[in-house]
C-alpha cells in the first residue's frame, strides 16, 4: 500500500486502507519502516487499536489516558510500554485498577498563551465556555448562582460560550432575567479562532463540573488571567488551582459560588493579584513549550525501557466499570422529547440542595 505524504511543511501523512485492517497493517509497518519510527501514540481510533498488537513488536506504543478511554487502555494494555497521565487523578485510577506504576508517566495537557484583545470593550464579569451539558458540566447550576448574586451586585453580567443539549434548558432558567433586558450573551458554538476575543471578556470563569476529565478549559481561561471558580475534582482540579492563589476551588454543595463571586468582584485588589498568579501558574506549567520539554524527556526515556506494562491480576479489572453503565443509561432515554428532558432537569435543580442553598 502507498504512503501519501500530504503536506511536506507540516509533515502530515495519509496512510491508506484504514477500513481494512490488513491493508491498514500493511501500510503502518511500511511506514514504521521508511520513516524509522520509534514511538506510536495512537490515537483512540478503533483502526489504530485492530492492529496494536502487531505492530506492538516493531515500535513503542505510548496510550494517554482519559477518564473516557480507561476501559480502552486496559484492553490493550498489554502492547504498550507505556501510558501517560495528565492529572493525579487518572494516575492513581491506574493504579487502583493494576497498572505498575513505573510505567505511567503524568504531563499534563498544554495550552499556548493566548492574547487577549485589549480593543474589546465589550467585557463581562462572570464567563463559561464549553460544553453545555448537564449534569457532567453542571452548567445549570449557573442560573441560580447568577440570580443570587444580582441580590449583592448591581448590573452583574454573564456569558456562555458553547453548545449542547441543554442550551435551551438554560435559556429557560434565565428567562427572568432576559425579560428584564439584563447583560446576558448566549453565544453559541465558537471556533478556536476565536478564543483570545473570547477569553479576553471574562473576568471570572466559572466551572461547576462534577466530572472532568483534564479541565483544559481551566488553564485556557487562566492562560489570559481569567480567574478560575471550580468545583473541587480531586485529582483534577485542585491539581490546576491552588486554591486562594490562582482561582478558587470550592464544594459544589454549597453556595460558595456566590460567596466567592462576591469576594472577588468586591475586592479588585485580590482579583488583579490572582490574574497575574494564574497566569504565571500556566507559563510555569501548562505552557506548550513546557510540555513539549517533559514530552521529550519521557520519549528519551521510553527508547530505552526494554519491557512492556506488566499488569497485576487480582486486581478489579472491572475498575471502570460503572462509568460506563452510566453512559448506556443515559442513551436508553434518547426517545424523550428535548423539551421534557429540559423541565424535567429544571425541576430536578430546584430540589437539589445546591439551588436552595444559592437561592436562601
Amino acid at each position: 500500500m502507498s504512503l501519501n505524504k500530504s503536506d511536506l511543511e507540516n509533515d502530515i501523512f495519509q496512510i491508506e486502507g484504514e477500513n481494512d485492517p490488513g491493508k491498514l497493517l500493511d501500510s503502518f509497518l511500511s511506514f514504521i519502516a521508511n520513516h524509522h519510527l520509534d514511538i506510536f501514540i495512537p490515537i483512540n481510533y478503533p483502526q489504530f487499536n485492530s492492529i496494536l498488537e502487531q505492530i506492538s513488536n516493531h515500535v513503542k506504543v505510548l496510550k494517554r489516558a482519559s477518564t473516557l478511554t480507561y476501559e480502552n487502555i486496559m484492553d490493550n494494555l498489554q502492547y504498550c510500554s507505556a501510558i501517560i497521565a495528565t492529572t493525579p487523578r487518572q494516575l492513581s485510577d491506574l493504579k487502583k485498577a493494576g497498572v505498575d506504576e513505573k510505567f505511567i508517566f503524568q504531563v499534563p495537557n498544554p495550552t499556548i498563551i493566548y492574547e487577549v484583545n485589549k480593543n474589546n470593550s465589550n467585557t463581562y464579569d462572570l464567563g463559561y465556555f464549553g460544553r453545555i451539558s448537564h449534569p457532567r458540566k453542571g452548567i445549570l447550576f449557573l442560573p441560580s448562582v447568577y440570580s443570587n448574586l444580582k441580590k449583592k451586585i448591581t448590573n452583574l453580567s454573564i456569558a456562555y460560550y458553547g453548545s449542547g443539549q441543554d442550551l435551551n434548558a438554560l435559556k429557560l432558567l434565565h428567562s427572568f432575567d432576559i425579560l428584564l433586558k439584563r447583560k446576558i450573551l448566549f453565544y453559541g458554538h465558537y471556533h478556536p479562532n476565536e478564543m483570545s476575543n473570547m477569553l479576553g471578556q471574562f473576568k471570572i470563569f466559572l466551572m461547576p463540573s462534577i466530572s472532568e476529565g483534564f479541565g483544559i478549559a481551566l488553564i485556557e481561561a487562566m492562560s489570559v488571567g481569567t480567574v478560575p471558580i471550580a468545583t473541587k475534582i480531586e485529582g483534577v482540579t485542585d491539581y490546576i488551582i491552588q486554591d486562594g492563589y490562582n482561582g478558587f476551588v470550592v464544594d459544589r454543595k454549597k453556595d460558595a459560588f456566590v460567596e466567592k463571586v462576591a469576594f472577588l468582584l468586591e475586592n479588585p485588589d485580590v482579583l488583579e493579584k490572582m490574574k497575574l498568579n494564574a497566569m504565571e501558574t500556566v507559563r510555569t506549567k501548562f505552557e506548550i513549550d513546557v510540555v513539549a520539554q517533559q514530552y521529550s524527556e519521557l520519549l528519551n526515556k521510553v527508547c530505552t525501557q526494554k519491557e512492556k506494562i506488566k499488569f497485576e491480576l487480582g486486581h478489579d479489572q472491572k475498575y471502570f466499570k460503572p462509568e460506563f453503565e452510566k453512559v448506556l443509561i443515559s442513551q436508553k432515554r434518547k426517545w424523550i422529547p428535548s423539551f421534557f428532558k429540559d423541565l424535567y432537569k429544571i425541576y430536578s435543580i430546584t430540589k437539589s440542595d445546591f439551588y436552595k442553598k444559592t437561592r436562601s
